[in-house]
Order: structure tokens, then sequence, then C-alpha cells
């Protein structure tokens, strides 16, 4: 049993979500929950879990809903992993933003969320000093960009930012494909708690579709950070089956 050691980042906490079912996934999953999807022959969740710890992450909690018991007997405390991992069940689902409001007593000065389910490698210790650095409280969004970091194909929101990285809005790109020039979100934020803190109790709440544009209506500082990484979502069989052939021609688990 390996035992966490001292956090490199004593200001921060940190939320895994890891509540997610994916009807679409059924066929590979099986009763699997998401998080437990294999990445050539580990879950992406202790593959994430491990790229946390290797940056001075020791503590992080996950919320759980879909197949809690398995993604608990799968971890465990986190010690082998070298963390210290505790659980909140929601009953019902709460939202990505949801789940971080219901825990709001628990963070200290800064948040790190991280979507649990799709596969991340980036330098997490240079993202963090530059956000936790800021002289003014700022929230930062991580983003991908397709045709610079490897992707599997995505529709959802591209992210809309200036000159100077400040999030003005978001464009809808559900009707097409994510292209070059895109900015896509890769779940991972590093978010002031005391903002969390003031977030209205109503549920289910998300990040995308409620948070972050009543924070831009707030005229609080949202900025995003592009890095130099990637995020593999594998959200229906043909992005899993992309994710697993870029991780293959890549050597993607190696970098």
């Amino acid at each position: 049993m390996k035992s966490p050691l001292a956090p490199a980042w004593p200001d921060l906490d940190v939320l895994v979500l890891a509540a997610g079912q994916s009807q679409r996934l059924r066929e590979i999953l099986g009763d699997r929950p998401k998080p437990l999807i294999d990445v050539w022959g580990e879950p992406v969740l202790v593959r994430n879990l491990r790229w946390l710890a290797g940056h001075g992450v020791r503590r992080v909690w996950l919320n759980l809903h879909y197949g809690a018991a398995a993604i608990q007997a799968a971890l465990g405390d986190g010690s082998e992993l070298g963390l210290r991992i505790h659980y909140s069940y929601e009953r019902e689902l709460l939202g990505t933003a949801g789940a971080a409001r219901a825990l709001a007593g628990l963070w200290r000065r800064w948040l790190l969320v991280v979507y649990g389910d799709s596969l991340l490698n980036f330098d997490l210790s240079r993202f963090l000093n530059l956000s936790m650095s800021s002289a003014a409280e700022t929230a930062w969004l991580t983003v991908f960009e397709p045709g610079v970091n490897p992707v599997t194909a995505i529709a959802g929101s591209a992210l809309l930012a200036d000159a100077e990285h400040r999030l003005l809005g978001f464009q809808e790109t559900r009707n097409r494909a994510a292209g070059p020039g895109d900015r896509i979100a890769a779940g991972v934020y590093c978010l002031p708690a005391a903002w969390i803190s003031a977030l209205p109790e109503n549920y289910p709440l998300d990040f995308g579709q409620h948070v972050f544009p009543l924070w831009l209506e707030q005229n609080k500082a949202l900025k995003i950070y592009p890095v130099e990484g990637y995020c593999l979502g594998m959200d229906t069989p043909d992005t899993y089956r992309q994710a697993l052939e870029l991780i293959r021609e890549q050597n993607l688990l190696l970098a």
C-alpha cells in the first residue's frame, strides 16, 4: 500500500467527475460505468487519477451515481495510486457544476474540476502555476484545438476568446464537426472556490449550460488555456475506436 505524499498544492482541492453512465456506449461497457471504460488494459479513470498524482495532487473527491460500487471497488481509498480518495454519492444526478456546489463547504481557495471519463495528458503543473498565481480572481478553462492536438471527432460548443485569452462566449458546433480554429473545452477547470459557494443550489447545474454563461453575465474574469497535449473524448463507439487508434498510432500513452 502506497501512502499519499505531501500535497504540492496546499490551497487546491480536486473534484473528478465520475457519475456518468453513457447509454451510447452500452455495447462496449456492458454494465460498467463510463469512467471504467478500458483504454489499452486500464480504465480511463485510473489513468487520469495517476496523471493527477504525477503532478502533485494528493487528495481528490469523486462524485458517483451509476455504477458507484464498481468504481469504489476499482479504486478503494486511492492509496495504490498515491492518492486519498473521498466519494460523494448522488441519488439524483446534480450536474457537472452541481456536484461541485453540493460540496462547496469543503473547498479551500481553488477548485480543480476534472472530467474523469476523457483521457487527459498535458502539463497540469504549468496550468496550475499559471491559474493560481493570477493577481485577480479568475476562472481558467483548458481548451484543445482540432488540427493542433490529437482529438477524436467531437461536437459541442467552441469557446470564443480574444487575443488575451479572455473568454467571450460560446459557439454551437452541434451541426458540424469541430475543426481547425475551434477551441473546445478540454474538461479541466481551475476555479475560485468562493465562486462555487456563491452558486445557487438549483440542480441539475451544468458548467457549460448554466455556470459559465452566468459568470460572463456577472462580468467575472474567465480565461482559456490552450493545452499542449491531448483530451480524447470517448462518447460513442466510433469515438472510442478513434481514441484507441490515435493512441496506438501516435504512442500517446508513452508521451
